[in-house]
């Protein structure tokens, strides 16, 4: 790889000798020939296939290996892809990780020092030796010139799923989790909550939390979305691809919102992970049409920030990690809520929606409240909100704690000349 890279730094053309193709590919998938993977460690990629090696070599059986795996699939892992190891003992599954915006290194660490050991704790209970996860992605640190590799450290090797081609609808919907679920959301092993499902009887959030009335303010004369249209009209959002914003995303995030910060926990703080279950149950529930999207959630929060109304106590998060004694140490999550002044403009909104109902209902016809859906005072309201540049927004910001090295006196003491030469 590195003399690959070394060429093409000269300005001389390169070209990796595999290619994938049905001639490569058949006889995988028959057993005559082994491939492997490594994981998709370019930014343009946003998914990244990852696989869980269930090892029975010393110990364990392929029936335990089976039932971990369904397990998995029927818990934590909806849809979950899986098959026999090649030798047959063990098993493979296999599924999609949404990227995000973190870089190669952390998704690694997520996978290696966060997801495994949590994957190992829930194998106990079964007859498995241990757990891996392979398919982590290249680390390469790249110099100032084009083409200029200073450091390559190559991701662990997967084996290629042997149903590639016979099973490949079930391959392409097996399991997606986000790479901030396991870094920042990941339960910790004592609890075992799912990392998917919302479980409403756990006291976890769930869709059950908005009544009719309060969905109702999801439609096109709601106070949501009347609050939200009103907003993108004054400040237009410009966004593309898979983080396009519409004004129906504006005002899930609205009426999410609301009650996020109605129902606030007592240390303040405003993990993704219970906007993404909210979202999510709702989608689920078909109460909306859009899903949940990590990058289009990011987007909005630092689009209502830039507005100023968001109250910010902490922008500072931190993932949670193993440490050297095994112990899970918690994360913490940024600390923030909808500003007052906003919380008063929703509930003005649903006044005026409620009036609008009753006008409705009196004169058997349509209300003058909302012959323009954006009331007049409304639009002003949003225009003379001052919008902040994007490098001046404030948004979470990632703290990860440095541990201190502990190094024996005599270790140290072995430099010391050195510095008394220098001086000298």
């Amino acid at each position: 790889m590195l003399k690959h890279f070394a060429v093409l730094e000269r300005g001389e053309p390169s070209f990796l000798p595999f290619r994938w193709g049905w001639n490569n590919v058949t006889p995988h998938c028959h057993a005559l020939r082994q491939m492997y993977f490594a994981g998709a460690g370019e930014s343009k990629k946003l998914l990244t296939l990852t696989n869980i090696d269930v090892d029975c070599k010393k110990k364990g059986s392929p029936e335990g290996a089976r039932q971990y795996l369904q397990f998995l699939r029927d818990n934590y892992f909806p849809n979950l892809y899986s098959e026999p190891s090649t030798n047959g003992r063990g098993g493979h599954g296999y599924f999609l990780l949404e990227k995000e915006d973190h870089d190669t290194e952390h998704v690694n660490k997520a996978l290696l020092q966060v997801l495994t050991p949590w994957l190992n704790d829930l194998a106990a209970d079964f007859d498995v030796e241990f757990v891996e996860i392979k398919g982590t992605m290249p680390v390469v640190e790249w110099g100032w010139r084009k083409f200029e590799v200073l450091s390559y450290k190559s991701g662990m090797l997967a084996k290629v799923p042997r149903g590639l081609v016979s099973r490949f609808d079930e391959l392409k919907n097996t399991t997606r989790i986000a790479a901030g679920d396991i870094l920042f959301h990941l339960p910790t092993p004592e609890t075992k909550p799912s990392l998917i499902q919302v479980d409403p009887s756990s006291g976890s959030v769930s869709g059950k939390h908005f009544d009719a009335e309060t969905l109702a303010g999801l439609k096109k004369d709601g106070r949501f979305q009347v609050v939200a249209s009103s907003l993108i009209s004054a400040h237009p959002l410009k966004t593309s691809g898979r983080s396009v914003v519409t004004v129906g995303d504006m005002a899930i995030a609205l009426m999410l919102g609301e009650w996020l910060t109605n129902n606030m926990p007592a240390n303040g703080a405003m993990p993704t992970k219970r906007w993404a279950e909210l979202w999510k149950a709702l989608y689920e529930a078909g109460d909306v049409e859009r899903g949940w999207d990590h990058k289009r959630f990011a987007v909005i929060r630092n689009y209502l920030s830039s507005l100023g109304l968001i109250e910010w106590e902490d922008e500072s998060y931190r993932p949670g990690w193993y440490a050297d004694d095994g112990t899970f140490v918690k994360g913490k999550a940024a600390k923030w809520r909808f500003s007052a002044e906003l919380m008063v403009k929703l509930a003005e909104a649903g006044e005026k929606q409620l009036e609008a109902e009753e006008a409705t209902f009196f004169t058997g016809g349509g209300s003058i409240l909302y012959g323009n859906p954006i009331s007049p005072s409304l639009l002003s309201w949003s225009e003379s909100l001052t919008r902040t540049p994007d490098q001046d927004v404030i948004r979470p910001v990632e703290v990860i704690p440095i541990r201190p090295e502990r190094l024996h006196p005599d270790y140290v003491t072995r430099f010391v000349g050195c510095f008394d030469m220098l001086a000298a």
